[in-house]
């Protein structure tokens, strides 16, 4: 996974993104649809869809459907 990083010790895989650059992402735009931020992150759009996802869970972003396109706003 090229945006992981493998810990030494456990072997897993931890992300290189923290939720502040998806939160920075969300609110540099005007209604940023999943594909902007993953641009502005520099991530797979699968990535910043998932991350998007938690932190809408956690109500530290909110999602609706403008078209046919997923947008992202701070809570």
């Amino acid at each position: 996974m090229p945006y992981d990083e493998r810990d030494e010790e456990t072997g897993q895989f931890s992300p290189t993104f923290s939720d502040s650059d998806f939160l920075e992402a969300v609110g540099d735009g005007d209604l940023p649809t999943t594909s902007d931020v993953a641009d502005a992150v520099g991530c797979e759009y699968r990535t910043a869809y998932e991350r998007l996802n938690r932190l809408e869970d956690e109500s530290r972003v909110q999602s609706k459907t403008v078209g046919n396109s997923l947008v992202w706003q701070l809570s």
